[in-house]
């Protein structure tokens, strides 16, 4: 999908892939998915590490850094189940 002219692009963020992610989900911030903390405390980007290392199932760090809407980033976490 191709964002409409007039449109601002979001670039995509600098460092680490859970770093980049957790920046795209903050400056989003879309209801459910904003990057915040969780309950427990743990950082989002701890969260996205921590889903990585365990080899049973993703963030999608690669593709939800890259989201340009709350759409995207929804359609990038529900790809990856």
């Amino acid at each position: 999908m191709q964002p409409d002219a007039g449109v601002d692009v979001l670039e995509p963020e600098e460092g680490a892939p859970c770093e980049r992610a957790c920046a795209r989900m903050r400056k989003l911030a879309c209801a459910g998915y904003d990057g915040s903390d969780s309950p427990s405390g743990a950082t989002c980007e701890e969260v996205c590490e921590h889903t990585e290392s365990s080899g049973v199932a993703t963030f999608c760090p690669e593709h939800v850094a890259v989201a340009q809407d709350c759409e995207q980033l929804e359609e990038a976490f529900v790809a990856c189940e």
